[in-house]
């Protein structure tokens, strides 16, 4: 039996008109990567004041840390791209990725990389801690929003080849018990040796994925390009920089799962469209996104007497999802 999830999907068309590696550890590497055709997220940005977690635990006990070998349990259930994780553990990589767990079966994990760096705390110079990892739990059954917060986070490569820890980044990973959303949220940063924090690419890796027990990467959705305004890629990539503070990157489920023996008559149509589609389903239908080839969501809004209007939607061919009262 597979995951039921009142999700339906269409396609339709608008026509056109007139680095540095240590023992241990493991970090997404671009000859590791197999990409995936299918994919199963949307993207989207947004901006929010960013505002730091209060009342939450530190995962160091308020001690100078450096490579934090922690679990954190989530604490309902997740999905996260065909697979459902039990914890979130930070020995995956340099101290900023997730690896999410399913400990029934260890043969694949998911990753959640909301700036692939190596992040150290900034009191390492002088022995007392500046910098914290903390997470908590917010909201109550069934929507409740656990928080992972890098505070104030300095660069190991700028303290072990200058000796300071001057620059720093604070961000944020959100993950929405239900609608299984993966959100990162970006604060102040200074980043004055790109060096450092990006081994020679442009930026940071910034998306979700899954790897194998051969360390491939499949079901790879990662961003490219400027922070302020990049698209999904199908394939391990970069941007080129640090979002700005109160950016809000936000990976929306696509992925339709049904009973093996239910069949859904659904029916889009005109396609192509030109201002408007009409949907006919057996199933419920109150909401829709339309997303690009890219997986960035263009347009999201009610169905209202089974029709989706289009304002000027650029031609070209789309994904358009529909849901109903909150749910996809």
């Amino acid at each position: 039996m597979k995951r039921l999830l009142p999700v339906l999907l269409a396609v339709f068309a608008i026509p056109a008109m007139g680095q540095k590696s240590k023992p241990g550890l493991r970090t997404i590497v671009q000859n590791q990567l197999r990409t995936e055709s299918t994919v199963n997220y949307s993207f989207s940005q947004s901006t929010a004041t960013y505002t730091s977690l209060t009342g939450a635990t530190d995962i160091n006990g308020g001690t100078v840390w450096d490579d934090p070998d922690v679990r954190i349990e989530i604490p309902f259930t997740f999905w996260l791209n065909g697979i459902t994780p039990d914890s979130l553990d930070f020995y995956f990589s340099f101290g900023s990725s997730l690896g999410a767990y399913d400990y029934s079966n260890l043969n694949l994990m998911g990753i959640i990389s909301p700036f692939e760096t190596d992040v150290i705390d900034r009191g390492t110079v002088g022995g007392t801690t500046q910098s914290t990892i903390q997470y908590k739990v917010d909201g109550t059954a069934p929507n409740r929003i656990l928080k992972i917060e890098w505070k104030n986070v300095g660069n190991y490569d700028e303290w072990d080849n200058l000796g300071t820890t001057n620059d720093f980044a604070n961000f944020q990973v959100w993950l929405y018990e239900t609608t299984n959303k993966v959100e990162y949220r970006f604060g102040s940063s200074t980043i004055n040796n790109p060096q450092f924090w990006f081994y020679g690419a442009p930026g940071a890796p910034v998306g979700i994925g899954n790897l194998d027990g051969f360390g491939d990467l499949s079901d790879a959705h990662f961003l490219r390009g400027a922070p302020a305004n990049p698209m999904m890629v199908d394939s391990l990539d970069y941007l080129t920089g640090f979002p700005a503070s109160g950016t809000v990157y936000t990976f929306s489920q696509l992925t339709v799962g049904l009973d093996e023996d239910q069949v859904v008559d659904l029916q889009v149509y005109p396609n192509p469209a030109s201002d408007r589609v009409q949907v006919q389903s057996e199933m419920p239908i109150s909401e829709f996104r339309i997303v690009d080839i890219s997986g960035r969501e263009v347009l999201s809004g009610e169905v209202v007497n089974s029709t989706i209007e289009l304002p000027s939607l650029s031609s070209g061919a789309y994904l358009l999802q529909l849901g109903h009262q909150g749910k996809w």
